[in-house]
């Protein structure tokens, strides 16, 4: 391990995507790094909107604390769905630039 422990934010559609996030964590504990990923229900929440940039604020908000990582998750159940992502998560972080393509989705 790395001896640190790095915080994150699981930011989802809906509770049942939420044994996605044991999967993430696991995947850093098998390169030797420590994560722990909080999950908000954000349905329990009135005041917050459905788009990311507002689930991101909220979820940092929920935690008290600036978060080292921030996993979104998308389901992929609609047409059209990734390029909306994607435009999506590069209004969220701010930045002009394109994040990296995962190879999963060439």
């Amino acid at each position: 391990m790395t001896g640190r422990s790095f915080s994150g934010l699981f930011i989802a559609e809906g509770t049942s995507d939420f044994p996605l996030s044991d999967i993430v964590e696991l995947l850093f504990f098998d390169r030797e790094v420590r994560v722990h990923l909080s999950r908000p229900d954000f349905a329990s929440l009135d005041c917050v909107a459905k788009d990311v940039r507002s689930r991101i604020g909220a979820g940092i908000k929920l935690a008290g604390q600036p978060v080292d990582l921030i996993v979104v998750h998308r389901d992929a159940d609609r047409v059209g769905v990734l390029t909306a992502a994607l435009k999506s998560l590069e209004r969220s972080a701010g930045s002009g630039s394109r994040p990296p393509r995962s190879r999963w989705f060439r």
